[in-house]
């Protein structure tokens, strides 16, 4: 190069503004006679210029994008957390119904246990008051039977 620079002062491997023993892009510019190296140098400042701004609004978007992901990752993990109590309370409800529908088959079983054998015994004392009444019948006509018999002689 014919620039009197040298490769580290033009920022070989680093930004030409970076430092406090950097050289301004647009002194050494300004300096160079040559209008091939000045063109050079002015096409290195528009690249570095648009890398700059390049690498500014890839951070912004980075940091934007990384705030939008913990916003999703805090959302995410409050979906799960209702998904997994949703789970729980359903695997309760299920519980508590299986316990009740057990509790009610019991209580049915014993109920109709205790209804046959009411039935039964209301049954059995029923002919037993057909049959006491049928005596009853009995005794009354005869008791009838001796009266009349008794008025008459």
């Amino acid at each position: 190069m014919a620039t009197g620079f040298s490769d580290t002062q033009i920022g070989m491997g680093r930004r030409w503004s970076d430092g406090p023993g950097s050289l301004d892009i647009s002194q050494m510019i300004a300096s160079e006679d040559d209008p091939k190296q000045r063109a050079f140098l002015i096409v290195l400042h528009s690249i570095n210029q648009s890398l700059e701004a390049n690498t500014s609004t890839v951070r912004e978007i980075s940091d934007k994008l990384e705030v939008h992901l913990e916003a999703f990752n805090e959302h995410t993990a409050e979906g799960e957390k209702m998904m997994n109590q949703g789970r729980g309370a359903w695997k309760i409800a299920a519980w508590v119904i299986g316990f009740a529908q057990i509790l009610a088959t019991g209580a049915w079983v014993t109920q109709r246990s205790e209804m046959t054998a009411l039935a039964a015994t209301i049954h059995a004392e029923v002919l037993t008051q057909a049959e006491m009444k049928g005596r009853v019948d009995s005794i009354e006509k005869v008791m009838q039977t001796h009266i009349t018999d008794a008025t008459r002689k």
